[in-house]
Order: structure tokens, then sequence, then C-alpha cells
């Protein structure tokens, strides 16, 4: 018994040898960089998104790059930070964000420690998802330890989800009244409205008219034909995440009462070189174009000049007919 206890103990030594050999000789960890994979936030307000790490041991080095939709998000800062010093964070053009950190000694930290926020502002595209991916562009993706080797590096990317539950606000033009001097369809070229959207994306979707005029369309009203009476306008605003929200406003069409264009009857005699006729008119308001002439007698009367004209009025003078003319 006592020889064969002799043989085995070698043995026994050898495994435990060859074990330990085995585990100095392993090489290090990858070291893992993940993003959530559906995070959300709301359009306008500010959102940390947290980086967090796996195998994180004994790094002194860090450096990567982040693709972004540029036009949906906007980087905006660094947030809260576990490593020190903190990181730092340079933009290339609207959808890069490159990411760099080094220390003077090698840190560790726990596997899912987020070890920086970054900070983006949803900006547009309520609904919509932009992603979250690590990229060795511009910044080529790199780790190194404490004897400043690089090590490798898994990514996990993620996304994030642009939450937008806030109608637009429209402003409708105030209601108002025209006046017409006749019984046509009148066509108001300037009914536009302003949408104001907390995603930048609302705008005028469609319109609705009842009352005098009847119909609907797309966009607002402007260059419709409305009837005289009363119509009730209704605007409707959309965003891209399909929050809606009305306005409305009435366009009131009358039949102006008639323009009256008269003279004055000043007494003349042979002997004064100068007659003058004033010409005055009532009810012209809010009147898009009118014209009208004057006759005298030729053989009686003489056309000299006109004065005081009223800057409104385009003056067209035909003396040599007996008439001149005003529109």
């Amino acid at each position: 018994m006592l020889k064969f206890f002799l043989r085995i103990v070698p043995i026994i030594a050898f495994l435990i040898l060859q074990e330990k050999s085995f585990a100095s000789e392993a090489p290090n960890d990858t070291l893992e960089l993940s993003f959530p994979t559906a995070f959300a936030s709301k359009c306008g307000e500010n959102i940390a998104v947290p980086i967090k790490v796996k195998n994180f041991a004994n790094i002194k080095s860090l450096a990567f790059s982040v693709k972004i939709n540029g036009t949906l998000v906007s980087f905006t800062s660094i947030g809260a930070s576990n490593i020190a010093p903190a990181p730092q964070a340079n933009t290339q053009g609207s959808n890069f964000v490159a990411f760099t950190w080094s220390s003077n000694t090698a840190q560790t930290k726990a596997d899912g420690t987020t070890i920086f926020e970054a900070v983006f502002k949803p900006v547009k595209g309520g609904g919509q998802t932009t992603p979250l991916e690590f990229k060795a562009l511009p910044t080529n993706i790199q780790a190194l330890n404490a004897a400043n080797q690089p090590i490798p590096v898994k990514i996990k990317d993620g996304s994030l989800q642009i939450v937008d539950d806030i109608a637009p606000v429209p402003t409708c033009p105030l209601s108002a009244v025209y006046f017409v001097p006749n019984s046509l369809d009148t066509v108001i070229t300037s009914l536009g409205a302003s949408v104001l959207d907390n995603c930048g994306s609302g705008s005028i979707s469609n319109f609705n008219l009842s009352g005098a005029t009847t119909g609907s369309g797309f966009g607002d009203a402007t260059q419709m034909a409305f009837k005289q009476g009363v119509t009730n306008v209704v605007y409707t605003a959309k965003d891209d995440a399909g929050n809606a929200a009305q306005c409305a406003f009435q366009v009131v069409v009358k039949k102006d009462k008639n323009v009256t264009i008269f003279a004055n009857t000043p007494v003349t005699n042979c002997s004064d070189s100068i007659v003058k006729i004033d010409i005055f008119s009532t009810n012209v308001k809010n009147l898009g174009a009118f014209q009208f002439k004057t006759n005298w007698d030729t053989s009686a009367l003489s056309y000299k000049r006109v004065e005081n004209v009223a800057t409104i009025l385009n003056y067209i003078p035909n003396p040599g007919q007996g008439n001149t003319g005003f529109n």
C-alpha cells in the first residue's frame, strides 16, 4: 500500500501545476460596449443615454465613434460619468460623435456599469427611431490596458425612439369682412396660418368650409372663392406623429354700397384764368379697383392740369376729347 501511495502523489501534483500554468497564460477578456436596445425620449427634451460595459478591467484608454440620425436628434453633451477624468466628445457633422477617454492609471468597473452618459436632444420625427451605432469612423474603436496594449472590443448597438404626444398649435388668421362691388364669388388671396410644434413638423393639413361657402381641401383655404355671406373656416394641423389640433375663423363677404363720385359747382366769369373743380367720393372702402371719367364742354372750357390727386388713384388725362379719367 505504501508503494502505491508514493506513485500517485506526483500525478496529482502534475495536474495542479498544469492548471495554474493555463490560467496564467489565458488572454484578457474582451471588453464589451453597449447601448440600450430600445430607449425612448420625448421631442424637445434632453435624454441621457447610458453606455454600459462588461469586462472593463485595467483599462487605461478608450475611443470610439457613434452614428446617429442627425435629422432627428442632436448631440448636446456628456452626462454623468463613472470614469475619471470625464471623456471628451467631438461632433463630426450632424451624424457622428467621436468619444475619447484616457487616464494616467488603469481603471476597473463592474459588469453592467454605465461608464458615462451621452446626452441627445430629439428635434424632429415624432414616432421615428434613430440608430445608436458604434462605429470605427471618424475615430477608431480602441481600448488599451494598463500596459498600453490594445485589447479586443465587442459592441452592441442600440436605438432611440422619439416619442411625440403633444399636438401642434395652429394660429388661424383673424376673422375679416370683405366688401365687393358685385354679387360674384370673391377669391381671398391670403388665408395662411402659422403652426408651432414641439417636434418641428406641424403644418396645416386640410381645411373645411361651412355656411355661405361649403367645401374642403388640403392645406389652407388661400385662393378659394367665397360666396357672399358668412363662411366658417376650420383648419386642422397635424405633425409627423399624427397628433392633430384645430383652429377656426370666419370669412364674411358683403356687397358694398355704391361708390358715389361727385363734383362741386363753382361760380366763375370769363376774366378768371383758372377754375378749380373739386371731385369727391364716398364709400371708397376695401375696394380693389374703381374708375371714372369727367366730361366738359370744350367750347367753354379748356383743360389745364390736375392737382392734389389722391395717391391711390392713377390719373389718365385725355383733354383733347373733352374728358379725363381715373382708376
